[in-house]
């Protein structure tokens, strides 16, 4: 019984965190004081440590010894691989499926509309959600347990980098107007079995927004000090 109150405390504290990363609670490089977190939640540290590290597998913290854990931060570099190598995978995925059931491009459709509509609407947060969950479902395609992993470690560091560069109220990387647009052709495509073109599309959005991202960032208009700093 006690194991399952750990477990169930650990997982608790984890999401809870990994909530605060993907929203911009935290910046980059910040370090995580561990008492103050553990006191907010009413847990003890040790389902706190545990939690950051299983977050630290998924490259959202790092560990520094002596001095605990931080909020992992990005070089120029590492915010070009990550994207290239999400863009690939993602576009992997797609072109190697045979067909797309149609329980899944009805899902897909749901999760465009709500971009739509929040795009419509100028709401962020929303729109996040529901392109979270667009990406999500795609992924679950994937028969390949180990890309489908690393894919999803790769999207939980992407959602750690734009919630650095972008904030509720701030400028996006892209138009949302546009990005949903994009996501509407993706499943037009997936719908209409043209699975290279849904497959090369969602590979030119993703580097779209790399693009976009890195330009932001040589103009030094966000705070992401190491990658302004180095490219390495």
């Amino acid at each position: 019984m006690g194991l399952l109150t750990v477990r169930t405390t650990t997982d608790h504290v984890y999401e809870y965190l990994r909530e605060m990363l993907w929203s911009g609670s935290f910046k980059l490089g910040e370090r995580l004081n561990e008492n103050q977190i553990a006191a907010q939640l009413g847990v003890s540290r040790s389902p706190l440590r545990e939690a950051c590290h299983r977050l630290a597998n998924e490259g959202l913290v790092v560990f520094e010894r002596r001095r605990g854990a931080f909020v992992r931060d990005f070089s120029l570099r590492d915010i070009a691989e990550i994207y290239e190598t999400r863009a690939a995978l993602a576009s992997w995925i797609i072109r190697h499926q045979k067909e797309i059931p149609p329980r899944v491009i009805k899902e897909l459709e749901k999760y465009v509309l709500q971009m739509k509509g929040f795009a419509s609407e100028g709401n962020i947060r929303g729109y996040r959600q529901a392109d979270r969950a667009f990406d999500d479902t795609l992924r679950s395609l994937c028969e390949n347990s180990r890309i489908a992993n690393f894919l999803s470690v790769l999207e939980s560091q992407v959602r750690l980098i734009c919630a650095a560069i972008t904030s509720e109220g701030s400028p996006t990387l892209l138009n949302l107007g546009d990005e949903a647009q994009t996501h509407f052709e993706i499943w037009r495509a997936l719908k209409e079995g043209r699975l290279l073109d849904a497959a090369l599309t969602m590979e030119a959005h993703i580097l779209a927004v790399k693009n976009a991202l890195l330009r932001r960032l040589e103009q030094g208009s966000t705070a992401l000090s190491s990658a302004k700093a180095t490219s390495g």
